[in-house]
């Protein structure tokens, strides 16, 4: 039953850098975990939930922003794409976060997908991810 609890994040893994508000946060979804800065948290299976389906309604409206960025970062094979032997953690951990204001980044759930995008703007669309990082790790 676990499992197909796990299988229902289309998105598992979200990487999420905000240099004034929180630093780095990386989101586990299926494990219900949160590295805050590299200290791992646990998360109850509704707050998972929660922010799955907020990050989603972010996505509905907000994404097309953020691929349209300036400052997008990709792995070098492409767009988005992972190379053979290297995982998406690797592609984003690659790319110097001082660079940037902000990092955005998703793992689609078979592993080989990533969505990688920074900037060094703020704007509403940014601001709902803000919030709904923010009322994750409350």
């Amino acid at each position: 039953m676990l499992e197909g609890w796990r299988d229902q994040f289309i998105t598992p893994i979200f990487m999420i850098y905000d240099r004034d508000n929180f630093g780095e946060i990386i989101v586990n979804l299926p494990e219900q975990k949160v590295f805050i800065d590299g200290h791992e948290t646990s998360i109850s299976r509704t707050a998972a939930e929660t922010f799955d389906e907020a990050m989603k309604g972010i996505r509905g409206w907000a994404w097309l922003r953020f691929q349209h960025e300036d400052f997008g970062i990709f792995s070098d094979s492409g767009f988005g794409y992972v190379d053979r032997g290297t995982t998406p953690m690797d592609v984003y951990e690659s790319h110097d976060k001082d660079d940037y204001v902000w990092i955005w980044g998703s793992i689609h759930k078979n592993g080989t997908f990533l969505q990688l995008y920074g900037g060094n703007d703020y704007g509403t669309d940014w601001d709902h991810v803000v919030q709904a990082v923010k009322t994750l790790i409350s």
